[in-house]
């Protein structure tokens, strides 16, 4: 295993959880550090019981059955404490390590601001209904999937992402980023991080997290194949 392994995940997995215990019983890293912020972790947990509230009165208002449409779902999944942080966390805390969130917050600042403006209205929740429904266990395989896809043959999917990579937060973030977990690895010995995919994508210069740490060889795994 390399000092640095770069976990890519697909937020909102609902085997994510015991999936990311087996890759750290397996690994044992002296640090694990998950794609999040501070700001983040304090404002999901200032207003997770208010989006909670909103999303149940709003998800009344909806025919019955809807909550299952796939587009809702994926709401749903970003309500959730991520899953990313949790085992992160109960690894640590059983087996006497630490855990850090490296994230600079750039992003949830707008991001997490917009729930419930926006986000959890019965309006857009059903505009959401009209979009194409989907299984949600497909829906996260076909991630997976198309991540593997990615990183099989990177020049085939940069240009996707190629226009939100290479904003001016994100190129800030993605360098914030790789200078933390540069450090850390220095520091700890071995790391295992935690965080989306695309993170992990490479070639074509893109300014991401694995581009930045590529002199570090670090080890790119998906998280579906535990």
């Amino acid at each position: 295993m390399a000092d640095l392994i770069l976990v890519g995940t697909v937020h909102g997995d609902s085997l994510g959880y015991p999936r990311a215990w087996k890759l750290l019983e397996k690994v044992r890293p002296n640090l694990i550090t998950v794609e999040i912020s501070q700001f983040s972790l304090k404002f999901r947990k200032k207003q997770g019981q208010t989006w909670r509230r909103r999303w149940q009165r709003a998800r009344n208002q909806l025919p019955e059955g809807a909550s299952h449409h796939l587009a809702l779902r994926r709401i749903e999944a970003l309500l959730t404490w991520p899953f990313e942080v949790q085992a992160a966390h109960d690894f640590a805390q059983q087996h006497g390590l630490e855990w850090r969130a490296i994230d600079t917050g750039q992003v949830s600042r707008s991001h997490l601001r917009r729930f419930s403006r926006e986000l959890l209205t019965p309006d857009n929740l059903r505009n959401l209904l009209l979009t194409e429904d989907g299984d949600w266990g497909q829906y996260i395989a076909a991630q997976y999937q198309q991540a593997r896809l990615a990183l099989a043959q990177p020049d085939r999917f940069i240009s996707r992402f190629h226009p939100s990579w290479t904003s001016p937060e994100m190129i800030v973030r993605e360098k914030i980023m790789a200078r933390r977990l540069r450090k850390l690895t220095k520091a700890a010995g071995q790391v295992v991080h935690l965080g989306g995919w695309t993170h992990l994508l490479t070639g074509g210069g893109l300014p991401t997290l694995a581009q930045h740490l590529e002199d570090l060889q670090p080890q790119r795994l998906l998280l579906d194949q535990f």
